[in-house]
């Protein structure tokens, strides 16, 4: 591979690395809502979806959608597809996030109580 790919690869491998996954709050008032937060380096294509422990899922709270830059949250009131509330539990967040083509996957826990 010529140099000037190689440090195109790094710069793109770097910029895309820098998608940060905050830690997810639950609600005071609300104790079966999440709140989802997290940044992205540049525009990118988004997918967050909630799943259970056999990787079900649950909850599609943002599929394929085109976000800009910048810092987003999503908020998962403890509810499936079908707005049916679900019993409290460990569950995960799948984030899926695709920059220019390159992908990568966000999986973090969330612990729901009702």
């Amino acid at each position: 591979m010529s140099t000037a790919l190689n440090k195109y690869l790094v710069i793109l491998f770097l910029s895309f690395v820098m998608v940060s996954c905050e830690s997810n709050e639950l609600d005071e008032f609300q104790p079966s809502s999440v709140t989802i937060k997290f940044s992205l380096p540049s525009p990118a294509t988004v997918t967050l979806i909630i799943q259970n422990s056999y990787n079900t899922t649950i909850r599609s709270l943002r599929v394929k959608e085109s976000l800009p830059a910048g810092y987003h949250t999503s908020v998962w009131n403890g509810t499936d597809d079908n707005e049916h509330l679900i019993p409290e539990g460990i569950y995960f967040y799948v984030l899926e996030i695709d920059i220019d083509g390159n992908t990568s996957k966000f999986t973090r826990m969330i612990q729901l109580t009702n």
